[in-house]
């Protein structure tokens, strides 16, 4: 009979065959999936962030109209922390007037966001933020809304700021299919907009809105709601440019609250499955963890940052 393998050498084997997909794949990444938060501070948000960061790992966090945690990570990530991939937004009285010149309506924004910028974070960190400016315009306005970030992007890069655009509405923009009259991204002024995005992918991105609408599917008529992203990047192949730096910055099941923790990692992880096919979406933030929003979402939290610490996913790179 065949010699038997020592077993020291056959528990090395079993290690092998269980970490097999890592080790055959060094492209594996971890989850970018996070949260999107805001004023008035919320449960677990400030230790999903130091959780994290203590494990050496990136966390993805998008707050609007409130920079604190946006600085703390920043603090992080001077201190020699990782590379936490963050997004702030501020919300000024005015907005947009389709009715007028994109170039000027761009100007008047960014002055109006600049003043509320430096009130409510004079140490906005250049380097590591991206910045949000609009939030769900009217995705009919497509032509009108490429001309208007096309400037404020040239805007943007001359103060050194990275800017991301759009912030489209779940279900939009359109994409040629269900009736839509147009694809939104094969716009000749949107086509131009891509290319500045594919010129300077550290500078200029794209923003989107993700929702299933539903609790019980988040992939519910996918690709239309959760998924939607891929009519983007298939835009950008049929163009033969780069895709642009997408971050999904409000991301989930709907306005209610999210599933329990169960249901929600489940989820979650199977958007992230999703979402690793394309290494130029930088994450999604859930939807969410600020003043208004259930309690209740907190207990998503832990197992969030297990999920991030514990789970490596295969990215489109991979054999």
């Amino acid at each position: 009979h065949q010699p038997r393998i020592p077993r020291p050498h056959r528990m090395f084997f079993v290690l092998v065959l269980c970490f097999l997909p890592t080790l055959w794949c060094s492209k594996c990444t971890i989850n970018h999936i996070g949260i999107h938060t805001g004023c008035c501070g919320f449960p677990n948000t400030g230790k999903f962030l130091s959780t994290l960061n203590n494990s050496g790992l990136p966390a993805t966090v998008k707050s609007v109209d409130a920079y604190g945690i946006i600085e703390t990570a920043s603090n992080m990530i001077k201190a020699g922390g990782p590379p936490h991939r963050l997004v702030f937004r501020n919300v000024p009285d005015a907005v947009p007037d389709y009715k007028k010149s994109p170039t000027e309506e761009a100007s008047r924004l960014w002055a109006e966001h600049m003043k509320l910028l430096h009130k409510q974070a004079p140490n906005f960190d250049k380097e590591n933020v991206w910045y949000e400016v609009i939030n769900e315009p009217n995705a009919l306005e497509a032509a009108w809304l490429a001309n208007f970030s096309i400037a404020q992007a040239h805007l943007a890069m001359k103060a050194g700021i990275k800017y991301l655009a759009f912030g489209f509405s779940t279900g939009t923009p359109p994409i040629g299919a269900k009736g839509d009259p147009f694809n939104a991204w094969l716009l000749p002024a949107m086509v131009s907009y891509l290319k500045l995005c594919a010129q300077y992918p550290d500078k200029i991105g794209v923003a989107l809105h993700e929702y299933s609408l539903t609790n019980k599917n988040i992939f519910a008529e996918f690709p239309y709601l959760v998924g939607r992203v891929k009519f983007l990047i298939d835009a950008c192949t049929k163009l033969n440019i780069k895709p642009p730096t997408i971050f999904i910055t409000e991301f989930g099941w709907g306005a209610g609250a999210i599933p329990g923790p169960k249901q929600a990692i489940s989820g979650l992880t199977k958007a992230m499955n999703f979402y690793v096919q394309y290494p130029n979406i930088q994450g999604a933030c859930i939807w969410c963890f600020q003043n208004g929003c259930a309690h209740s979402n907190a207990q998503v939290l832990p197992p969030l940052w297990n999920l991030t610490q514990h789970q490596k996913f295969p990215t489109g790179e991979c054999p």
